[in-house]
């Protein structure tokens, strides 16, 4: 082939899957700072302590291309099911901000016995169970809008079976008092944590499994021993809870036990005041 001179040859063009991956991408949200996600607030309370101890940019990397992608059909279901869910939904995007933890119902609907938090996720195969995290996530806005009945809406990124049906299940939690107690224990733990600026020795769940700890970007570290990377001489590592601190995690897993009855009459009248107005309300501390 003759080129001219002085016109340069077209380059050869990427295959668009890998064009689709290239880029930087949008970052990750980041913690603001002396905040606990409302889904890891009483998941893992090591994970918390770390998550607030590292430096910034270690929790602000860009997000993959199928991060984005899976956000992006996450908030398309969600918009979906709040329209489909609007006779019966009593308040939607419902914020919760208490004890430093951060996070958003998705819809509290009115049914035959009462109010009811109902939190929308998508996944791949739909599951049998509810995975631990999402379980522990709903009864986190259990303990913090003062509602003890809840379920979970899995819907599959597939869509639809090849009959057409809608590839989607609830899963009703069980919220009772043992549940309520141990999951109060556990955002104590994460509170307490935060405050002494101490990170535990150990992980929960005490055993690894890819379901709980797959995900996690500390995984490696906590079962593994490999280093992080990083030093933080403002936080201190815990061999054991101190007696002190067992104290004020004990006092704590009472006071945020017991402020929820007030909390349920708050939510009430927040969702009278509000309605389905999307992110106006907002839960605060007691």
């Amino acid at each position: 082939m003759t080129v001219k001179k002085g016109i340069k040859s077209p380059k050869k063009r990427k295959p668009l899957i890998r064009a689709l991956g290239v880029g930087g991408g949008s970052k990750n949200k980041s913690l603001r700072h002396g905040s606990i996600y409302g889904s890891d607030a009483t998941f893992c309370p090591k994970k918390v302590a770390l998550h607030l101890a590292v430096p910034y940019n270690y929790n602000s990397q860009p997000a993959s291309p199928a991060s984005e992608f899976y956000f992006a059909i996450g908030h398309a279901v969600h918009s979906i099911v709040d329209n489909r869910l609007s006779s019966l939904s009593a308040a939607t995007e419902l914020k919760v901000e208490a004890y430093g933890i951060r996070g958003r119902i998705d819809n509290i609907i009115y049914d035959d016995d009462g109010l009811k938090i109902v939190d929308t996720k998508t996944c791949g195969r739909l599951p049998t169970k509810i995975r631990p995290s999402h379980y522990e996530q709903v009864l986190t806005y259990c303990l913090l809008s003062g509602i003890t009945r809840a379920s979970v809406l899995y819907f599959s990124r597939n869509v639809a079976d090849y009959r057409g049906n809608l590839l989607a299940t609830e899963i009703v939690i069980d919220v009772d008092d043992d549940t309520l107690a141990n999951s109060a224990r556990a955002m104590a733990e994460s509170i307490t944590f935060m405050r002494e600026q101490a990170i535990p020795d150990y992980p929960q769940p005490r055993r690894p499994n890819k379901t709980s700890c797959g995900f996690c970007p500390f995984k490696y570290y906590c079962w593994e021993d490999e280093p992080l990377g990083w030093s933080n001489n403002d936080w201190f590592r815990l061999k054991s809870i101190p007696k002190a601190m067992e104290r004020k995690i004990s006092l704590l897993t009472t006071e945020i036990l017991d402020a929820m009855m007030v909390r349920n009459e708050q939510t009430k009248k927040l969702i009278k005041q509000f309605g389905t107005r999307h992110g106006k309300a907002i839960i605060g501390s007691i």
